[in-house]
């Protein structure tokens, strides 16, 4: 399986989030989210989303492509 990492943060734009989040899921990648810390990332509108590692955890070698937001 593939990994993606989507690199987002606080006030971020709900749709630059969700749309590639659930589009890279419908594909079958596996997708892991980074901010500047572990934590629930608010996003402008209405959403939020747990970002499971900090950006300095992140391995370049572990994923096959970035999203950023």
């Amino acid at each position: 399986m593939k990994n993606i990492l989507i690199i987002t943060a606080d006030n971020c734009d709900d749709s630059e989030v969700l749309y590639p989040y659930y589009r890279m899921l419908e594909e079958g990648y596996s997708v892991d989210i980074a901010s500047f810390e572990t934590t629930l990332v608010k996003a402008k509108y209405h959403f939020t989303i747990d970002a499971n590692l900090s950006v300095s955890e992140a391995k370049s070698g572990d994923y096959d492509g970035l999203i950023t937001s």
